[in-house]
């Protein structure tokens, strides 16, 4: 009996041990959304319910995955459907590996809200000193063509930024003329001219605001490569050029003259040499061999 009673209150005493190691615990924490417009960042407090570290870190980004509360204030900029595929500290540095949907971005703003978000948000915790990302296991590329890398704080607010007019040109129903519609973004005031091109491009391939116009470049289209040689401006776009366009003579001339006349609205480049993953730009009937210049004859008028 005595033997009975001694392993009695030993199961007693590990399983009231596991219930301790496994007790769930709540905390505030704060949660960094984009105010409307993407015009900088505000705070939405949320609770949430965890475990251990990993399960905290894991929890608090899933909830900044489903979006605030407040929707009049601030965007959703995250993709609801973005998976946390694993997350990892290693010496105060967190590295959070989301799935494909995270890389997926409406312009670079979107794009610069969307990474401070994350980051920001993370470094609530006084333990993580530095947040990396990763989509698919694979570092996130800036709009500049190198990796993020590990990131602090992150102020990002327009004070530090200006607005700038811009005229993108889009197919009309017809597909036989090009036509202009102006836009206006926010960049950072002390934007290099190439980083500015690709918000350019990046506005082009996003498609036209207005419903009577239609998109010239398909989607899923990136930019891998963008420099300026003198007056000649030299695109990579992704081989999704190709294998997402919807084809036709029609549809070739569209893009093809969409991209030449947008980029010919900036000061200092006459001529586009447009390349699909380091190759020929070849959509239907036409191989693009040597630089597009301006098409005035088919902007409509």
């Amino acid at each position: 009996m005595k033997r009975l009673c001694l392993l009695l209150a030993f199961v007693m005493l590990f399983a009231s041990g596991c219930f301790l190691r496994n007790e769930t615990k709540s905390e505030s924490i704060k949660l960094y959304y984009a105010l409307k417009g993407n015009v900088g960042l505000g705070i939405e407090n949320r609770a949430i319910e965890f475990k251990d570290a990993k399960s905290k870190y894991i929890n608090t980004l899933k909830e900044l995955i489903s979006g605030p509360a407040d929707i009049g204030k601030f965007e959703a900029s995250l993709d609801k459907s973005t998976k946390v595929i694993d997350v990892k500290i290693e010496k105060e540095n967190l590295t959070v590996n989301f799935s494909k949907e995270f890389g997926t971005f409406a312009g670079s703003m979107h794009e610069a809200a969307s990474v401070s978000s994350v980051v920001d948000t993370m470094l609530q915790y006084g333990e993580i000193k530095k947040v990396r990302i990763l989509v698919q296991g694979k570092e996130l590329i800036a709009p500049s063509g190198e990796p993020y890398g590990f990131m602090e704080f992150i102020d990002f607010n327009t004070g530090d930024m200006s607005e700038k007019e811009i005229t993108l040109y889009f197919a009309d129903s017809q597909a036989m003329y090009v036509v202009p519609e102006k836009r206006s973004v926010f960049v950072k005031k002390d934007i290099s001219e190439t980083e500015f091109y690709r918000i350019v491009l990046e506005e082009l391939i996003k498609g036209p605001e207005s419903e009577n116009l239609y998109r010239t470049i398909p989607e899923g289209v990136k930019i891998l490569y963008i420099e300026r040689e003198g007056d000649l401006l030299k695109v990579d776009f992704s081989r999704e050029m190709h294998t997402n366009h919807w084809r036709g003579a029609a549809g070739e001339s569209m893009t093809i003259n969409s991209i030449a006349n947008t980029m010919t609205e900036l000061e200092d480049i006459k001529r586009v040499m447009p390349t699909v993953d380091g190759g020929p730009l070849s959509i239907e009937h036409m191989v693009v061999e040597e630089p597009l210049t301006r098409n005035e004859s088919i902007i409509y008028k």
